[in-house]
């Protein structure tokens, strides 16, 4: 278990709010809530952009708990408009592109 899920299902209830809240603010149904919560399913960059908007986690936090290694320096960096960009790209994609990042540190 990478932990994306309970981190979701953690935030949903910090911010007072049952699955079906959530599944409606994904526009979908209560299933879909379900299902990311037991990690049957990682949340596409659409749904990363609403879980951080309405629960209290951040993309990146969300990403590294899906697994996603990110240089934590370099993605502070990035501007959020290229930040969307990346979240919409497989995580295979992404953790490519990652080792392609400098290293602020040298």
């Amino acid at each position: 278990m990478k932990g994306y899920g309970r981190l979701i299902a953690t935030a949903r209830e910090q911010a007072g709010m049952g699955p079906d809240d959530l599944a409606a603010r994904l526009g979908k149904g209560r299933t879909i809530v379900y299902r990311l919560e037991n990690e049957q399913q990682e949340p596409t960059a659409e749904q990363i952009n609403v879980l951080t908007a309405v629960l209290p986690i951040s993309a990146e936090t969300l990403l590294r708990a899906m697994g996603v290694n990110l240089a934590p320096p370099a993605v502070s960096k990035l501007p959020a408009p290229l930040v969307n960009k990346l979240l919409a790209l497989s995580p295979e994609r992404l953790q490519a592109l990652t080792v392609m990042l400098p290293d602020p540190e040298r």
